[in-house]
């Protein structure tokens, strides 16, 4: 069994209490995803939350702003994929051609108007979750990067919210029990939690040591020795969204931060925003050679550009001084086995130059751990995933 490893933080890399928000980028880039059909035509007028595009099996995206559609063009996005996408020229008007009334209880809500509503407003993935049959929901409550803050504004001031929606879930859906995982530091957090917990029996919070990998899924449900529906803590206010207010999903929080920029701050933004027009118009470098990491430090991917297309897939930067790392021979220090959190042996694919059976390799979570233990900064992580530390 690996040890789980606390990440010592720099303590000056601090955020700012408050989050900015940037809503009004100049345009906006939607994904067509295989399967998707167009509902709109260039130079269009679409109205915000209207309909841009849908497949046959109900799934639609909705567009984040109101303006004039442009075309399509192709955009990256994170992981390096290359995606035509609808261009949408923000008029910064905020044009919504029909408001829905809010819904004053959400115990009103029977089955069929919670599933119509969430696919009616593009929360299918979760709908599908909440479909399979298990007893047990997990939220998940704790951030994967020590420096990111998405997950505590999601959740500080929200515990009655996530409470509310994850016990309907539970009534609505049949499941027997929900875990709410927390980390055991977030004193505040608990305590709102805790004050509440007398009227939801069926739910029960869960307290995990602050250590790197927790946030996972994979990690933490090893860790309680479940095998439960997993959920973030931004899906459960998703959903409390679009049931109490009836409006959908067209915005998210992302981090930036390190040592190498200013402000650090965590950021409301739209999506189809431009990772870098969010960034030249909130932050700067705070050196002039650096190193920018998306999605973190440790388990995300070093990259040259940011003109990243900001979705589901992106968590935030990680922005340091530029830093050269000189590769050397194993040690045989035995770092990357004793905390891989999969209790897997990088050593062993080392050795084997990486050529082991695909089902050793499939149960690495590329987490970035081996990467960021290893003192002779061997590329591990390339080794064990076959992914390269480098992504654009």
């Amino acid at each position: 069994m690996s040890q789980t490893m606390t990440i010592k933080k720099n303590s000056n890399i601090k955020l700012d209490f408050y989050p900015i928000e940037y809503l009004n980028p100049k345009h906006v880039f939607m994904p067509i995803m295989d399967g998707y059909k167009l509902k709109v035509k260039d130079n269009s007028y679409v109205f915000k939350e209207s309909v841009l595009m849908y497949t046959d099996n109900n799934q639609k995206v909705l567009s984040p702003i109101s303006g004039v559609v442009l075309g399509v063009k192709d955009m990256k996005y994170a992981g390096g994929k290359t995606i035509p996408s609808l261009v949408i020229e923000n008029d910064f008007k905020e044009s919504v051609k029909l408001k829905k009334s809010s819904k004053k209880y959400l115990e009103k809500y029977n089955l069929q108007d919670f599933s119509d509503l969430l696919i009616d407003m593009s929360l299918n993935n979760i709908l599908e979750k909440l479909e399979n049959k298990n007893d047990i929901i997990l939220i998940n409550g704790i951030e994967i990067d020590t420096y990111f803050a998405n997950k505590y504004f999601y959740t500080m001031d929200h515990a009655e919210e996530i409470l509310e929606v994850v016990d309907l879930m539970l009534e609505l859906f049949n499941h027997k029990k929900a875990y709410i995982a927390l980390l055991n530091n977030n004193a505040d957090i608990i305590n709102q939690f805790y004050n509440l917990m007398g009227t939801y029996p069926n739910i029960e919070i869960r307290l995990l040591n602050n250590t790197y990998g927790m946030g996972l899924d994979e990690v933490l449900c090893k860790n309680l020795d479940i095998n439960p529906i997993t959920f973030s803590v931004k899906e459960i206010m998703d959903v409390y969204k679009v049931l109490k207010k009836r409006k959908p999903i067209l915005e998210k929080y992302i981090t930036i931060t390190g040592d190498a920029v200013k402000p650090r701050s965590v950021i409301k933004v739209r999506y189809g925003t431009l990772l870098s027009e969010a960034f030249i118009n909130n932050f700067d470098f705070a050196s002039n050679l650096v190193d920018v990491y998306l999605n973190g430090y440790i388990k995300g991917k070093k990259i040259n550009s940011l003109n990243l297309v900001i979705n589901d897939d992106i968590e935030g930067l990680y922005i340091t001084k530029k830093e050269e790392k000189n590769t050397s021979g194993c040690i045989n220090c035995g770092q990357c086995v004793k905390y891989c959190p999969m209790d897997l042996n990088p050593k062993f694919v080392l050795d084997k130059k990486g050529i082991v059976e695909d089902k050793y390799k499939d149960k690495c979570i590329d987490c970035g751990l081996c990467n960021y233990v290893c003192p002779s900064c061997i590329n591990l992580r390339k080794l064990m995933s076959g992914k390269d530390e480098e992504e654009i």
